[in-house]
């Protein structure tokens, strides 16, 4: 085997590379282009979606400022009303009362003594 044939076949790329390429770049294309903004798969899935924010207060009814940290980067695509009170609740147990919001709704949570 001469030197020019094995430096073409070794510049050859299998077809399930170029199979696995195109996918990768004609689905996100495809729902950007055909889909409302934001969509799932397309390139701004989580451009558009509210951050989730929440608040806590004290038994008099201050607001406590708590070490966001300690609840970031929250994944906006998820129903956080549900279990985020519950936690906050006891994460900070100085807080009497709790309220998250995220783009869909908004919950409030007693928090017990």
């Amino acid at each position: 085997m001469s030197v020019e044939t094995r430096l073409a076949s070794a510049r050859r790329v299998p077809a399930w590379v170029l199979v696995a390429l195109a996918v990768q770049i004609a689905v996100p294309l495809a729902v950007t282009v055909g889909d409302p903004i934001p969509s799932r798969f397309g390139f701004h899935m989580y451009t558009d979606l509210n951050p989730v924010e929440f608040d806590l207060y004290d038994a008099s009814g201050a607001e406590l400022e708590p070490d966001r940290v300690a609840v970031a980067r929250l994944r906006p695509e998820i129903d956080w009303t549900g279990p985020l009170p519950e936690y906050l609740c006891d994460r900070f147990p100085e807080a009497a009362e709790v309220r998250v919001r995220d783009g869909e709704g908004e919950r409030s949570l007693t928090c017990r003594p």
